[in-house]
């Protein structure tokens, strides 16, 4: 198979590129084009396919040293700006996917990024343009892959929950119906009875944590009134 073979088969998503990288004795030559992938956003359309993520890391996985991999998607998302792209979505899949297999540093890369986005949303006065809240958007897909990433995902979850919590309480007319899609998520992928029970147990000492499952059981309850 040729570079340009390579990289139109990689591009499209299929599974050619996985045997060629198992059978030749040359993966070496592959190298750049993956590296390019990784920090690309090869999905022809996200919102119906999501990412490309979990076929990367399997072609990363037929490298001898995977790090620069690594070194590569956490830069490019040490530096991206939130736009409303999928860029970020392959980001914090790509390093997630890492993270889950114990990569220090993806997770720091991980962390570090919702540290600064928790940081923008917290000195947020009002809407973005056009009522858009692209930091709001990213903040939400990176910590659902913090939490899916975890050893122990709840416990990850009530912390996100206490970060989120204490918006809701500093500003709620900003954040009213905010965070939405970490809630669902969260009852579908960890038990709705189960998360429910968790969040109300340490809702007993955590203002925040109280404040964030209002928030989650009142979107619930709208939602069940419209389907109504």
């Amino acid at each position: 198979m040729t570079k340009r073979e390579f990289k139109e088969a990689m591009m499209r998503g299929l599974g050619r590129c996985i045997l060629e990288l198992d059978e030749t004795e040359d993966a070496e030559k592959y190298r750049e084009i993956v590296l390019w992938g990784c920090t690309h956003n090869l999905s022809y359309d996200t919102q119906c396919e999501w990412t490309r993520a979990w076929y990367l890391r399997e072609l990363i996985r037929r490298f001898s040293e995977e790090k620069p991999f690594v070194d590569a998607v956490a830069r490019k998302l040490s530096m991206y700006h939130s736009d409303g792209g999928w860029e970020f979505s392959q980001y914090c899949e790509l390093l997630a996917l890492f993270a889950g297999e114990g990569d220090v540093q993806a997770l720091t890369a991980l962390w570090r990024k919702y540290e600064e986005l928790l940081g923008v949303l917290r000195r947020r006065k009002k809407p973005g343009k056009n009522g858009m809240f692209p930091e709001r958007d990213d903040f939400e897909a990176l910590s659902i892959e913090l939490i899916d990433c975890a050893e122990e995902p709840l416990e990850r979850y009530i912390k996100i929950a206490e970060d989120i919590g204490t918006l809701l309480i500093a500003d709620p007319v900003l954040w009213q119906g905010s965070f939405d899609w970490l809630f669902a998520h969260c009852e579908q992928a960890y038990g709705k009875n189960k998360v429910h029970r968790l969040l109300a147990e340490r809702a007993k000492s955590s203002l925040a944590v109280d404040r964030y499952l209002k928030n989650g059981l009142a979107w619930n309850d709208k939602t069940s009134e419209e389907r109504c």
